[in-house]
């Protein structure tokens, strides 16, 4: 009867006990100092050996690092916390300028990030695969002697389509460090490059599927990003034309812009903590090599910029003063901002996205207005936060 009564406490025992084996261990833990966004500053701490024994213990280290799960992210929970506060306090002023229902940003989600776990090693020797075949153009290259190549995979079930473009596989070319012939170092990272090829079929199970084209391609870990944040950091500034309201201005440059900044500066201090730690493991030609390409896209990487002219001023009643502008961005989106005078200041008392239609019957444009909830909806982005930014980056 003892036994009895003391079954479901058993069982709740070995429960937790399960779940406490099955828990990951993080192979880092993420640091964060600084009390202001000018003075913030961050680090990734391997809790692990960096082993460069052998290429698969080198690999191994390697993806240990790049874990991307939320499971072993101690530390950037709490950090994309303090970059709200942080990103509060530099607003305070601002948005109190704002009426209170505009002034609370939504609230940022984390993407699921898979990357991490379940992956397959195989290994092969120079010695036994002299040549290898690199790029769409099936370019053959010499392996050079004393390298290993290894190829790595997700572990599938026999049911997975083996030519699923989603399917991540990578290419690790791993050599002896110089004067160190027992430490190895990363030479080359490759991934996978697929596509289906129209027009031409293959058989499936029970479907008929495009065949797939694939090809081994360069894979930069996250330098040309990190350089692209960087730049587009130097370059952030509003456009915006002589005649625009000084308040309307304002709120694009005190809050927008200000908010964007704060926050693609956090970013990118997550991403060179992350290529930090990492790049102990590539070899210095490798990692010239990345930086040069970083260096050489910088121009084709994202702007921090808000275009922005004013279109008309309407005298909407009661002493209220509209101003309609328009914003260069993918959609041209118009927004009516609707001022109130306190005093000698003018102060945003609504905000609303404007939509013109035609009507068909005698071609006259008809105006609709949609109040926004918050302020960042006008922005027409998504806030960058660190939860959003994956530790191993995908291309």
């Amino acid at each position: 009867m003892r036994i009895l009564k003391l079954l479901p406490a058993l069982l709740l025992f070995a429960a937790v006990a399960a779940n406490a084996q099955d828990k990951l261990v993080a192979p880092f833990e993420w640091k964060v100092q600084g009390d202001s966004v000018d003075t913030l500053k961050v680090s990734l701490n391997p809790s692990i050996e960096l082993d460069r024994s052998s290429p698969t213990a080198l690999v191994r280290t390697f993806l240990a690092l790049s874990d991307g799960r939320s499971e072993v992210w101690p530390g950037l929970e709490g950090f994309e916390s303090r970059v709200h506060e942080l990103e509060n306090s530099a607003l305070k002023d601002s948005l109190s300028e704002l009426p209170e229902p505009l002034r609370e940003a939504p609230a940022l989600e984390k993407k699921a990030n898979g990357f991490g776990g379940n992956w397959e090693i195989e290994e092969t020797k120079s010695e036994d695969l002299p040549l290898i075949v690199s790029g769409p153009d099936g370019k053959l290259e010499v392996v050079r002697p004393g390298t290993s190549i290894l190829i790595v995979t997700r572990k599938s079930s026999e049911d997975d389509d083996p030519l699923a473009p989603s399917r991540r596989a990578f290419r690790f070319t791993c050599k002896a460090r110089v004067g160190l012939p027992d430490e190895w170092e990363i030479e080359k990272l490759e991934t996978l490059e697929a596509y289906r090829l129209p027009n031409t079929r293959i058989v499936w199970g029970d479907e008929s599927r495009l065949s797939l084209a694939a090809w081994w391609k360069a894979y930069d870990p996250g330098y040309v990003l990190l350089a692209r944040l960087g730049a587009a950091m130097t370059g952030a500034g509003v456009e915006a034309d002589d005649a625009m309201h000084s308040v309307v201005r304002s709120f694009f440059e005190d809050i927008l812009l200000k908010r964007l900044m704060l926050r693609t500066r956090a970013v990118a201090a997550v991403l060179g903590a992350h290529l930090h730690a990492v790049e102990p493991l590539f070899s210095p030609e490798l990692v010239a090599t990345l930086r040069k390409a970083a260096e050489g896209s910088i121009e084709s990487g994202p702007t921090l910029l808000f275009s922005i002219s004013q279109i008309e001023q309407r005298q909407l009643g009661e002493g209220r003063l509209g101003v309609l502008v328009r914003k260069d961005d993918y959609f041209n989106t118009n927004w009516l901002f609707e001022l109130r005078k306190e005093g000698a200041d003018w102060r945003i008392e609504a905000i609303k996205q404007r939509f013109v239609a035609t009507r068909v019957r005698d071609g006259q444009q008809i105006e609709t207005l949609r109040g926004v909830g918050n302020y960042w909806e006008v922005a027409k982005q998504e806030a960058p936060s660190v939860l959003n930014t994956p530790i191993f980056m995908p291309r």
